[in-house]
């Protein structure tokens, strides 16, 4: 967007938002970490999801700043588990960490936001 000066010239890009993805893969990845458990089920990931929605409105310096863009349905989740299948391993509605070593990394946009409110979501309600 351009902000325009008193003779409608563009003065230059004000206000342009930065995207920011959340990936299934650092949802279940800051969900494990913050219940300090080995394995996590699918429906304790869609409260988690719900939740965190709530939170990044509340938290409007991040909202207001940033496009958070994510999508994370039953299907995008047994997607990122079979595709890190090294780590994950889907049974029945729990997926299960079967390797720390490789556990995907949370990029640092994400980082910023996402450890801390799994940590309260986890402390809030204890799996």
């Amino acid at each position: 967007m351009y902000k325009e000066n008193n003779h409608n010239a563009p003065v230059g890009v004000i206000n342009a938002k930065q995207k920011i993805f959340i990936q299934p893969e650092y949802v279940i990845v800051n969900l494990l970490k913050a219940d300090k458990k080995n394995y996590l089920s699918v429906s304790r990931i869609f409260y988690f999801v719900s939740y965190l929605y709530h939170q990044l409105i509340k938290r409007t310096e991040i909202s207001e700043s940033n496009d958070i863009i994510y999508n994370i349905s039953f299907d995008s989740i047994e997607r990122t588990v079979r595709h890190n299948d090294k780590v994950f391993e889907l049974i029945g509605e729990t997926i299960v960490l079967k390797d720390r070593d490789y556990l995907p990394v949370t990029p640092p946009d994400v980082e910023k936001f996402l450890p801390e409110i799994a940590k309260r979501f986890a402390e809030q309600y204890a799996a």
